[in-house]
């Protein structure tokens, strides 16, 4: 009797042996950055030792400046987020790269009001090295005048000459401004004379009084 009990208490003990020695399997996760500061990695659960077959989640994140280039250690990928499953001490390491730094400068060119005339620029690129020169002209079309340019206009540059010279030292923008011939001959006291060109007031002013003169001698 005493041998049947003796039995069933080893195997008790046994059983509970391995239930906590089951129990008790965990795996430790060792995350880095490379190189350092260039990003950080993300945990969902968060920590550093899980028990075997639980789901962890890795996010890398890249700092500014950088992007993920992949992951290197105990798993290779290329993606910034995978799921693994833990069934062993695992060490991953996210790799960064700087990102391709941003060369040249842009320059715009607007016309005010649309249509009112064209813009050539010398050199004509899409973008341009800092320090770089480069001129706008500025031709008004049929019917229209330049009165001027405005935006990123250099400090002492005359702004009334259709000939801008700008350097390059950032993005830039500059507008070229047109007004309707009729509207600009209004407001100075010159008037359209055919393909001839423009007479003042006070010329046909000057005119109107010889006709009068003339017809009272007669």
């Amino acid at each position: 009797m005493f041998g049947e009990w003796k039995k069933m208490l080893i195997g008790v003990a046994l059983a509970s042996a391995l239930t906590t020695t089951a129990a008790m399997a965990q795996y430790t996760l060792e995350t880095e950055v490379s190189p350092v500061d260039s990003g950080t990695v993300g945990l969902y659960p968060m920590g550093t030792e899980f028990d075997e077959g639980v789901l962890v989640t890795l996010t890398a994140t890249p700092a500014e400046g950088y992007e993920f280039v992949g992951w290197q250690g105990d798993i290779a990928a290329s993606e910034s987020t995978m799921t693994i499953v833990m069934s062993a001490d695992t060490r991953l390491t996210a790799v960064f790269q700087e990102t391709a730094a941003e060369t040249g400068y842009t320059l715009t060119a607007y016309i005010d009001p649309s249509g009112a005339g064209t813009l050539v620029r010398d050199p004509a690129e899409l973008t341009y090295e800092d320090g770089d020169v480069v001129t706008v002209t500025a031709y008004a079309a049929e019917g229209f005048l330049f009165t001027g340019w405005s935006g990123d206009v250099p400090e002492g540059a005359d702004r009334s000459n259709p000939e801008l010279v700008l350097t390059i030292t950032d993005d830039m923008a500059v507008e070229a401004n047109f007004a309707a011939a009729s509207t600009i001959a209004g407001e100075t006291g010159i008037f359209p004379c055919g393909a001839a060109g423009t007479v003042s007031l006070g010329f046909l002013f000057s005119m109107l009084l010889m006709m009068k003169f003339g017809s009272s001698r007669r």
